[in-house]
């Protein structure tokens, strides 16, 4: 399996084993414009604390530590 399509398999997979995660959705770019990424990532958790178990959780390190050395990404929490 390619280095990218696995990253996107463990990332739709993560819900399944997280279980702190209420929704995720996992989306990949459409279109090139330039400034633009090849995916996004969107999770909702109940509380700041399921948050942090899901930052810390082995699966979610596994596909962080994928993702570092070959990419950037921008994180934005907030409550709503």
């Amino acid at each position: 399996m390619k280095k990218k399509k696995k990253i996107f398999y463990l990332l739709e997979n993560l819900k399944k084993e997280i279980p702190e995660i209420r929704e995720w959705s996992i989306g990949r770019q459409i279109k090139e414009t330039g400034k633009d990424c090849d995916l996004a990532e969107v999770g909702s958790f109940d509380d700041p604390e399921s948050l942090e178990r899901f930052r810390k959780h082995p699966a979610h390190i596994k596909v962080r530590d994928m993702l570092t050395p070959i990419g950037s990404w921008t994180v934005v929490d907030y409550e709503y």
